[in-house]
C-alpha cells in the first residue's frame, strides 16, 4: 500500500504527450479557437449585414492557422502560449458548431455554473502558486494521478448533483478529462487540460458581465 500510494501522488514520472501528436494538435487546436474568436469579433463588433461574412472570416482564420512556418499565426501563438487547453478547444468548438447549426448570434451570457466557478477558483490558485504564495506546488501536483482522480471525482459529483438539468459544463469537463487520459495533451499536466490563462480571463469577464447585469436589474 505505501508503494501504491507513493505512485499515486508522485510527480516524478509524468506521462507526456507524444511529439508527433503535439505537433499535429498545435494547428488544429488554434484553428478552432481562432475560428470562434474571428466569428465572435465579427458578429459582436463589426456587425456585418450577412451571416456569410462572419462564416467566411471564421473559415479564412481557421485555414490560416495551417499555413507553414512563420506565415501562420499558430507559429507565433505556439511560441508564446504553446497549446490552448482542451477545455478552451472544446468550448470554442461547441459554440462555433452551435452558431453555424442554428444560424444565430454568438451565445448570450448565462448564469454562472458550478464548473464556471471552479475554473475561476482554479485559475486564482494556480496564479498564487506561480507567485510562490501557496505552501506547496499546486501546478506540479497536476502531473500526478492523484490530481486527475480528484478532478474526475469532482466532475462526476457536479454532473450527478446537476443530473436533473444535465449540466453541460460538468459533462464537458468529463469529456476533457477522458481526452486528457488518452492523449495527455497539451502538456501532460491535468491543469493545463482544463484551464489556461485566456480561458481564465474569459471566465472572469463573463462573471463580471453577469454581475453587472444583476446590479442593473
Amino acid at each position: 500500500m505505501p508503494t501504491l500510494w507513493i505512485s499515486f501522488i508522485s510527480t516524478s514520472s509524468p506521462l507526456l504527450p507524444g511529439a508527433t501528436l503535439a505537433r499535429w494538435a498545435l494547428p488544429v487546436f488554434w484553428a478552432v479557437v481562432l475560428a470562434f474568436a474571428g466569428l465572435y469579433v465579427t458578429k459582436r463588433l463589426l456587425r456585418p449585414r450577412g451571416k456569410l461574412t462572419a462564416e467566411a472570416l471564421a473559415f479564412v482564420v481557421a485555414a490560416w492557422a495551417f499555413a507553414p512556418g512563420p506565415w501562420s499565426p499558430t507559429y507565433w501563438l505556439g511560441l508564446a502560449f504553446q497549446l490552448p487547453s482542451l477545455m478552451s478547444v472544446g468550448l470554442c468548438g461547441l459554440l462555433l458548431a452551435g452558431y453555424l447549426r442554428q444560424a444565430a448570434q454568438p451565445p448570450v451570457s448565462r448564469p454562472i455554473s458550478s464548473v464556471h466557478g471552479l475554473g475561476i477558483l482554479l485559475g486564482w490558485l494556480l496564479l498564487l502558486d506561480t507567485l510562490l504564495i501557496l505552501p506547496f506546488s499546486l501546478y506540479r501536483w497536476g502531473y500526478s494521478p492523484a490530481a486527475l482522480a480528484v478532478l474526475s471525482a469532482l466532475a462526476v459529483a457536479l454532473w450527478v448533483w446537476r443530473a436533473k438539468g444535465v449540466s453541460r459544463g460538468a459533462a464537458l469537463l468529463l469529456v476533457v478529462l477522458a481526452l486528457f487520459v488518452v492523449s495527455r495533451l497539451p502538456s501532460g499536466n491535468v491543469f493545463d487540460a482544463v484551464i489556461d490563462p485566456w480561458l481564465w480571463l474569459a471566465l472572469q469577464f463573463k462573471a463580471f458581465k453577469n454581475w453587472r447585469a444583476g446590479q442593473k436589474s
